[in-house]
């Protein structure tokens, strides 16, 4: 119970004792009684013998004490809930300060020599966050600053074990709203490891070197990877969706320039994600969700694009030399100054597909054709 709860509690134990109390009287009214009988004369007390004259006094004393009774009960209702409103206050009270010496002892260790220490206060704050919801954004922007200046500096070896963790946190443990704005990741060395399932909604991952780095089952809707190196990242069914799933107003993740060269996106969700200018050569997009996203500019040379759907994306001025669209749905697609020479276009559906050239000149720059592309 907590003391936000113990008014509530309060009223309604009040009013219980209130209702109770008003329905003993209403009964005591219509209980079946005795016609009414006229109040006793001098002369007829007289006669009472001594002992009606004690029971009657009895009685008298007995309705007093029964209504003292009663108002006692019910302030002593009133007492004990508000001595359980204080107890509980102050137990509130305790544990906020437990939680902030835990904390305060967790910040500290993360400067430990001994990565076994650091590790534990890592995890530590992911207690933290989960007990106290005051301060899930601040643990999540701790451990993310963490991140931030222990990854590699140099990018090519394997990120370590308490930069993965404290990763691994902040994506297990997004608050149901952020107050904060972006979380900062901008920059963070975390190459050649395995962060599958995280979300990481919000994230800024502005110039973070992923690369080789297995982000599978990942949620990057609202995220920002403006210029981040994912190559030879493997994003297989991972989320970037926005516009489809999330109501308007949320935006989808950002690759605008990103590094995706040799990225693993089969079956992907990325309709309506920007991929503006990125590197996506080589890229294994097979089955993945573009429709409307934006491919302007982008480098899609040699890419595996077979089954994707691509309807009403923007592909101007993208470059899809030797690029595999066989049996991609790319109805309403915009081609317009894009590369396609050598573009493989066998079972795709092109129609009203803008900027294509005809068939026989698709031919002649060595694209491939059959009889089920659809124009």
């Amino acid at each position: 119970m907590t003391v936000a709860e113990l008014p509530f509690v309060f009223a309604l134990v009040f009013i219980g004792t209130a209702f109770t109390s008003a329905t003993l009287q209403t009964v005591a009214k219509v209980w079946p009684r005795p016609a009414n009988i006229p109040p006793l004369s001098a002369a007829d007390i007289d006669q009472l013998t001594p002992k009606e004259r004690m029971d009657a006094i009895n009685s008298t004393h007995a309705s007093r004490i029964q209504a003292l009774s009663t108002f006692g009960v019910m302030l002593g209702v009133a007492f004990t809930v508000g001595g359980l409103i204080y107890t509980a206050g102050t137990l509130e009270a305790t544990q906020q300060g437990q939680i902030t010496d835990r904390y305060t002892k967790a910040v500290e260790q993360l400067g430990s020599q001994a990565r076994d220490v650091r590790l534990g206060a890592i995890y530590a704050l992911e207690r933290i966050a989960r007990d106290s919801e005051r301060d899930h954004e601040t643990v999540l922007a701790v451990l993310a600053a963490y991140a931030r200046e222990h990854g590699d500096e140099k990018g090519y070896s394997k990120a370590s074990k308490d930069v993965v963790a404290a990763l691994t946190v902040i994506g297990r443990n997004p608050p149901e709203k952020w107050t904060i704005g972006w979380l900062d990741l901008s920059e963070v060395q975390a190459p050649s490891v395995r962060l599958t399932g995280l979300d990481l909604q919000f994230v800024d991952l502005v110039s973070a070197n992923l690369s080789r780095t297995t982000l599978t089952d990942g949620n990057f809707r609202n995220a920002r990877l403006i210029r981040a190196n994912l190559s030879a990242a493997n994003l297989s069914d991972s989320v970037g969706d926005a516009y489809v799933v999330k109501p308007i107003g949320n935006r989808p993740a950002s690759f605008v320039q990103a590094d995706l060269q040799g990225a693993d996106l089969e079956r992907a969700m990325c309709a309506g994600v920007d991929f503006s200018g990125a590197d996506m050569r080589s890229i294994n997009a097979k089955n993945s969700g573009m429709y409307s996203s934006n491919l302007s500019g982008a480098d899609l040379r040699k890419a595996n694009m077979s089954g994707a759907s691509l309807g009403d994306a923007d592909m101007r001025d993208s470059m899809l030399s030797y690029a595999d669209f066989h049996g991609a749905k790319m109805q309403g697609a915009d081609f317009r100054g894009a590369q396609i020479d050598n573009i493989d276009l066998r079972g795709a559906d092109l129609r009203k597909a803008k900027g294509l050239p005809s068939i026989d000149q698709i031919k002649k720059l060595g694209g491939k054709v059959d009889e089920d592309t659809k124009f």
